[in-house]
């Protein structure tokens, strides 16, 4: 059985992840800000932002070519 792997850009820190999307230019497909709920089971809120991007439009089942989509797109 084989899955398709698909590539992301994932950036995680202490930023605003608005910031990142005004200077890439490129709408993330999730964001996580710091003081929102951490996960499941945590002490308290998240102390770290993430800002994540995944292409939609590649199907290419060949790693390499996804890779290059996603520098293409960055």
């Amino acid at each position: 059985m084989s899955h398709a792997m698909h590539p992301y850009f994932f950036l995680s820190g202490e930023f605003d992840p608005d910031e990142i999307t005004r200077r890439i230019g490129i709408q993330p497909s999730w964001v996580k800000r710091i003081g929102d709920p951490g996960p499941p089971g945590a002490t308290g809120p998240r102390l770290g932002a993430e800002w994540g991007w995944q292409p939609k439009d590649d199907d290419s089942d060949d790693v390499g070519d996804q890779l290059a989509f996603l520098a293409g797109s960055l």
